[in-house]
């Protein structure tokens, strides 16, 4: 299953909805594997679950450019 979050205004609840979902998703379903990928260049996702979206390696926006 994929589930996106697409908007180009801002300011639309794209990170809240996709961290709830995300996080509604592992409690529901504890036994299978989920990913959440933060394409937003701000990292608003990774800095929802604790990380530091300017200390992470390897990044998308890394492996995309070519600079991993």
């Amino acid at each position: 299953m994929i589930i996106s979050f697409v908007n180009n205004k801002g300011g639309v609840l794209k990170t809240t909805m996709a961290t709830n979902v995300a996080g509604s998703l592992v409690k529901l379903c504890p036994e299978q594997r989920k990913v959440i990928l933060d394409l937003d260049g701000q990292g608003n996702v990774s800095a929802s679950f604790g990380q530091n979206p300017e200390r992470l390696n390897n990044t998308l926006i890394d492996i995309l450019f070519k600079s991993a």
